[in-house]
């Protein structure tokens, strides 16, 4: 069964789906129950708006006392709106010092509405932190799946990057020395992650025991029995993205290696 089947609770060459792993992350994802988080951001919603009017009325108002200020100062009282004020017992117009008081306030007022108002909605980023949680909690199942496949995964990058580094004097082609660099980087960024470990890299016995054979002899150097842990490259470079996408995309090949039969391993040995 390949890992994607397995993930997904199917049976090899099939889509028949049956109970799996994402069954279970679907069952916890459904008992999270969103309704407090929908009331939340709405009330944030109408919080925020109610603020922005504010403000806005709050700008307009000030703006409009600015220029009576101005008229005030440059014209003086109207004595015709001073009398009326008299007559009808309503309120006298507003002197300067009172007109700059009222705006003294509503500068205030309009920097305390945009302090409530940005607060406001930094509560709305953060409104779905809770239920986000809940949800990346829900996916625990698959991840412990995912990181079981990559653990495995991991040790047969790390063993055939150990065979083919160790075979650098040996297997000298093109392709080789693609492979070769390829894996040197995928294998070094793995090791920075913590997903391989050791310093030291053995190589296959089977491997070394090629150093028997009277032609191998010739070469200036024999094959090591294992190899340095290698460092972590400064960055993938596109060609080996482009090699890890299209291993990740190609078919099952066998399951055969130089070190014996494993499951689900993509190396097979050489035809002889």
């Amino acid at each position: 069964m390949s890992a994607l089947d397995k993930l997904l609770g199917r049976e090899p060459e099939t889509t028949e789906e049956v109970p799996g792993v994402l069954d279970q992350v679907r069952e916890q994802l459904s008992a999270i129950d969103p309704s407090n988080t929908i009331a939340r951001r709405e009330e944030l919603k109408a919080q925020i708006a109610e603020l922005d009017a504010a403000i806005i009325d709050t700008d307009r108002r000030m703006g409009d006392l600015r220029m009576e200020i101005q008229a005030v100062a440059a014209d003086g009282m109207d004595p015709m709106k001073a009398s009326e004020a008299v007559l009808t017992g309503s309120s006298p117009q507003k002197l300067v010092p009172d007109l700059e008081a009222e705006r003294e306030h509503l500068v205030v007022a309009a920097r305390g509405l945009r302090i409530r108002a940005n607060a406001a909605r930094e509560d709305l980023a953060r409104v779905t932190a809770p239920i986000a949680a809940e949800i990346a909690n829900a996916f625990d199942p698959f991840l412990d799946e995912i990181e079981a496949e990559v653990i495995d995964a991991v040790a047969l990058l790390t063993s055939s990057y150990a065979m083919l580094a160790a075979l650098g004097n040996a297997a000298t082609s093109n392709r080789a020395d693609s492979l070769r660099s390829a894996l040197r980087a995928i294998v070094g960024q793995c090791a920075s992650n913590g997903l391989a470990s050791g310093r030291q890299l053995q190589v296959s016995a089977r491997i070394v025991a090629l150093n028997d054979i009277e032609a191998m002899g010739q070469l200036k150097y024999a094959i090591p029995p294992a190899i340095s842990m290698p460092d972590a490259p400064v960055s993938l470079n596109p060609a080996v993205m482009h090699m890890v996408s299209r291993a990740a995309a190609a078919p099952d090949q066998g399951n055969g290696s130089l070190n014996g039969p494993r499951v689900g391993s993509r190396m097979s040995s050489p035809a002889r």
